[in-house]
């Protein structure tokens, strides 16, 4: 996926028609992908951002708490193993691997 600056499909016109270019005010556009056209059509109570951002904090905090007893090492040590792996896999999975 492209970032707030980077149009997903800027030299690909597969990925370029993939998704929806926006109009930024003369300003370069930025194509979405249809999740995140679903996701600008949801609307959500501030009740259930929170209810979603708990949920997904205590998922991240039991994967660090898991890994962290698993290979008996500090939580900090777990988090940071974690996040790398999650970097790596993107990386692989976007044809880009790091290693």
């Amino acid at each position: 996926m492209g970032g707030e600056d980077h149009p997903v499909g800027a030299g690909d016109p597969q990925r370029a028609t993939a998704g929806v270019e926006l109009d930024r005010g003369g300003r370069h556009g930025r194509t979405l992908s249809p999740r995140q056209q679903g996701l600008l059509r949801e609307q959500w109570t501030a009740e259930e951002v929170d209810l979603r951002l708990t949920a997904a904090m205590r998922r991240a905090c039991d994967e660090v708490r898991e890994r962290a007893a698993r290979a008996d090492r500090p939580l900090r040590d777990a988090a940071f193993d974690l996040a790398l792996e999650r970097l790596l896999e993107a990386a692989r999975l976007r044809g880009r691997p790091l290693r």
